[in-house]
């Protein structure tokens, strides 16, 4: 039975012998056979741990330095002069004019543009446009 299932049904790992120990058990056997060679692999796995935490902790520090010393006066710097900017668009006086309200009443009093905004609401309306009126605008802004 097991013979076909290994034929039927492909396995991922490595067939093992039904007799003969399992990892753990040789690993169990080994640290009673050389327990001065486990003691060292303990020991060395131990000391990479400490490593590896002293090395996070000095990396974190070093970070939080560059942090506060590099970064800090161009974040305080950029914080400045947005404040100051603000400030200094606060103290300028008030607009007294809209320049484009004399604009609109100055264009409101020309005759030509009177016409331009009569043809506009009719085109608007949806009359076409006479062909002269579209001549007479042309020669308006070639002169």
């Amino acid at each position: 039975m097991a013979l076909f299932a290994a034929v039927v049904v492909p396995s991922h790992r490595p067939a093992r012998p039904p007799h003969g120990p399992t990892w753990r058990e040789r690993c169990r056997v080994a640290c009673y056979r050389h327990l001065a060679l486990y003691l060292r692999a303990k020991t060395t796995l131990r000391e990479r741990r400490i490593a590896d935490a002293r090395n996070q902790r000095i990396g974190a520090f070093v970070r939080s330095v560059v942090t506060i010393v590099v970064v800090g006066p161009f974040r305080l710097l950029r914080s400045l002069l947005s404040t100051g900017s603000d400030v200094a668009v606060e103290m300028l006086p008030p607009a007294r004019r809209d320049p484009a309200k004399a604009r609109v009443s100055t264009l409101t009093r020309d005759p030509e543009f009177a016409k331009a905004a009569e043809r506009f609401t009719a085109t608007a309306d949806g009359a076409t446009p006479i062909a002269g009126q579209h001549e007479e605008s042309r020669g308006a802004k070639a002169a």
